[in-house]
């Protein structure tokens, strides 16, 4: 006898494997998600939010920044039943780099700095100082207020593609140097008079004035009184404040009298100026036929120079010596005259 069994066959159950998509920027290639099925066939995937991204000749194209879900399905066939798998694409912003050129260090008056930064992503950069009070930023340009050390920072705010970045320098401004302007004269009459200090510093700040001694010259805030012949020293100070180095300066001074005159019998001697450069005046008033010796000595009694002359007028130039004291005898027949000259440069 027979017996007949009725067989029911089902389709098989695929199992999907999918790879776990790791972030990508939106700056990322295109690319191929990786699944399959345990059967082999073939699969297929799509995009949920297609403003985020698309399939395009097999290939996920990255569009702008966001998060959706990427559906993967193998239809099956008369032997396995579909399959279904989902995953998560997840498109995040794009870091950039910032370049930021160094700069030198400044000095405080400086010419406005040009700012140079730039980004990866080709984005305008903006600047921004940690301290006005040393200097002020205007569009790329930096202008220094004052001395000092602060940051300046490079910003790039970023878009709907690109994060932001930032980037910093130190600026360091130090300090200017001055210097001091005299126009006082080298050499002045004394007349036992009040002159002005005509002293100036480069950097406009107030000069001090300090004298070598002050029995010749005595400093009357910004004058001088000229007491009494004589050579002083003039140490012209200005301190510095927080932008200007300090500078210190000397100068001589040399008080004359206008003349000095001596006589000798019917004649009369003067010389001038006393104290000199290096040049001294020797006039003679009266009248004499015979020549007259002039002789120099130095402070050793060294003679330097010696000359007769009947001349009422004699250049006596000394100029080749040292500064310092010198003795000028002049002889005639009947009478012998000594002078000192202060040689002062």
């Amino acid at each position: 006898s027979e017996v007949s069994v009725l067989l029911n066959v089902k389709k098989g159950t695929q199992q999907f494997y999918v790879e776990p998509i790791a972030d990508k920027t939106i700056l990322d290639s295109s690319f191929s998600p990786v699944c399959y099925v345990n059967t082999g066939l073939e699969t297929s995937f799509s995009v949920r939010d297609t403003s985020i991204a698309a399939v395009v000749d097999g290939k996920i194209v990255l569009k702008k920044v966001g998060e959706t879900n990427i559906d993967f399905v193998q239809n099956g066939n008369e032997f396995w039943e579909p399959a279904f798998a989902t995953t998560t694409l997840k498109v995040v912003k794009s870091d950039q780099i910032i370049t930021f050129e160094d700069i030198e260090n400044q000095t405080f008056g400086a010419k406005p700095v040009v700012l140079n930064a730039t980004t990866t992503s080709g984005l305008p950069v903006n600047f921004e100082i940690s301290n006005h009070e040393i200097g002020v930023i205007l569009g790329d340009s930096l202008f220094i207020r004052n001395s000092g050390e602060t940051k300046i920072l490079a910003i790039q705010p970023g878009n709907d593609q690109y994060n932001s970045a930032s980037a910093s320098i130190n600026l360091v401004v130090e300090k200017a140097a001055q210097s001091i302007v005299s126009k006082l004269p080298d050499t002045i009459i004394f007349e036992n008079q009040v002159i002005f200090a005509d002293i100036e510093s480069t950097s406009g700040l107030k000069v001090d004035i300090v004298s070598s001694d002050h029995e010749i010259v005595k400093v009357l805030s910004d004058s001088l009184k000229i007491i009494a012949p004589g050579i002083v020293t003039l140490t012209l100070i200005q301190s510095g404040n927080s932008n200007y180095l300090p500078v210190e300066v000397s100068t001589k001074l040399v008080i004359i009298k206008s003349l000095i005159i001596s006589k000798m019998g019917e004649m009369e001697f003067s010389l001038f100026p006393n104290p000199s450069k290096g040049k001294v005046n020797l006039n003679v008033a009266g009248i004499s036929d015979n020549p007259f010796e002039v002789r120099i000595f130095n402070s050793t009694g060294k003679e330097i120079l010696y000359f007769k002359t009947i001349n009422q007028e004699s250049c006596i130039d000394l100029s080749s010596q040292p500064s310092g004291l010198y003795y000028m005898m002049v002889k005639t027949i009947n009478h012998k005259w000594t002078q000192k000259i202060m040689i002062a440069r």
